[in-house]
């Protein structure tokens, strides 16, 4: 990767923690010390089953987690059990294949997760207005190419 690119990645993922950390501090101190107890790991995956159960509902099998948080299914397992003993998420048997299971957050992980992404929403809505209507666009279009080719996905 030419250096050029490396730098605008680093840039990119600088302005992201940014983001997320104005969010995070923006919050009352209750609601910090409730996420100061998890891992980057940990709120990975709470992001990622917040994501994936939008077409999931039902909840998300531990393969498809273990796949997106690019870990091991037993290594994912043990994550998942963290989870849910913290209260974050809920884990029932698959519909579809019951020597499975399927994984949602639970009531106190929505609220939570729900707060800070309240948040961070604001943050990024004022940052990306600061460009104009055509860079929004292109700005846009590019993220969603480069999220579809690292998670193979369609458009």
């Amino acid at each position: 990767m030419p250096q050029h690119q490396h730098t605008l990645f680093i840039k990119l993922a600088q302005i992201i923690d940014s983001l997320r950390e104005k969010s995070f501090y923006s919050q009352d101190k209750e609601h910090q010390k409730r996420f100061l107890g998890l891992s980057v790991r940990q709120a990975t995956a709470l992001r990622t089953i917040s994501v994936l159960t939008k077409e999931q509902p039902q909840g998300i099998p531990l393969k498809t987690l273990a796949a997106r948080l690019q870990m091991t299914i037993p290594a994912a397992s043990l994550l998942v059990e963290s989870m849910v003993n913290k209260g974050f998420f809920d884990r029932s048997t698959n519909p579809n294949d019951r020597r499975s299971i399927c994984i949602k957050l639970s009531a106190k992980g929505q609220k939570n997760f729900k707060e800070i992404c309240t948040t961070m929403d604001q943050f990024t809505e004022e940052l990306i207005l600061t460009l104009p209507e055509q860079d929004r666009k292109d700005f846009e279009r590019i993220v969603e190419q480069l999220f579809q080719t690292v998670f193979q996905t369609k458009p």
